[in-house]
């Protein structure tokens, strides 16, 4: 079943909407639950149009950014591999970013990295926050 996934700031866990198919691809629909952690196959980082973010910036709120994938596990997230400090903030970007310290050389420097629209084999999100306050997900 394809959901969309994404976090509740009333309640602190994820919520899972169906999704609906578009001529665009898909589109969030009704939520069908709320999880502590959940785990999608093929998944990847949607994120609404401009105008959306810009209502957003100015203090209208409603969710426009979202991960899309095939339910794998809906109450469980169990990552075998390294953790990504991903981050979503509508005044600043409008993409899904990954800040990760180090980069492929061995060098101590914050590496970012845009998310958005990119496809993951399996993507887990954990009921937490890393040490700086950001949502955690797994890759």
């Amino acid at each position: 079943m394809k959901v969309a996934v994404y976090k509740n700031l009333n309640t602190g866990k994820w919520s899972v909407a169906s999704v609906k198919e578009t001529r665009n691809g898909f589109r969030k629909d009704k939520v069908i639950e709320h999880v502590d952690a959940i785990t999608l196959d093929n998944a990847s980082f949607y994120v609404g149009a401009e105008s959306t973010r810009q209502r957003i910036v100015n203090g209208h709120r409603e969710v426009y950014a979202y991960a899309i994938g095939d339910v794998f596990d809906m109450h469980d997230a169990d990552p075998c591999v390294v953790t990504h400090n991903v981050h979503f903030n509508p005044h600043k970007s409008n993409d899904f970013i990954s800040l990760d310290d180090g980069d492929a050389y061995g060098n101590d420097r914050q590496v970012e990295a845009v998310l958005t629209d990119r496809k993951f084999d399996r993507m887990y999100f954990l009921n937490g926050k890393d040490i700086d306050g950001n949502e955690v997900y797994t890759l």
